[in-house]
């Protein structure tokens, strides 16, 4: 990554680059490293700047899968440090805690059965996790309507809302 950067001028910062799952797994293709020197180079005019995983996978879906987070301030020489800390577990674990906290917070059961919940994840969840939380039928026992979870620029649905029963009317004489 380095040389890529050198390549195109930067040589004056310190990178701070935070792996996303495929980052940690496998050796980035050359084709992600390229586009993230190139999207340093369109960023490179500001001092110091950071990109979060939302706005990296609008310039490059390819180069998300990889980096989900990169920083870059200044500095006498070039120098890459790669964060290691982004990778997370495959299973259900990230997704139940967030259900957890949600189902603690202070909303009555009423309202509860009448709302959805969505919970918006970030770079942190990935398919594997919600295949395993959906597979674990741990859905049912969620208390909201029904329950969405958003991430990678879509909506999967973890819990279908129940049907309400007909209502009926009675009419005084």
């Amino acid at each position: 990554m380095a040389t890529a950067f050198a390549e195109r001028g930067l040589q004056h910062c310190t990178v701070g680059i935070s792996l996303g799952k495929e980052g940690l797994l496998r050796k980035i293709p050359k084709a992600a490293v390229t586009q993230c020197a190139n999207l340093m180079v369109q960023n490179k005019l500001k001092e110091e700047w950071s990109l979060e995983w939302r706005e990296i996978a609008e310039f490059s879906p390819t180069l998300h899968k990889f980096v989900r987070r990169v920083s870059v301030h200044p500095a006498k020489d070039l120098t890459v440090r790669v964060n290691r800390t982004a990778w997370t577990p495959s299973d259900e674990r990230l997704i139940e805690e967030s259900i957890r906290l949600k189902e603690q917070d202070k909303y009555p059961l009423a309202l509860k059965a009448q709302t959805a919940l969505v919970i918006s994840a970030s770079s942190f969840i990935d398919d594997e996790q919600v295949q395993s939380y959906i597979a674990s039928g741990k859905a049912a026992a969620i208390t909201f309507s029904e329950a969405w979870i958003v991430f990678d620029e879509r909506a999967v649905l973890l819990k279908h809302a129940q049907p309400r029963p007909p209502v009926t009317t009675l009419r005084g004489f």
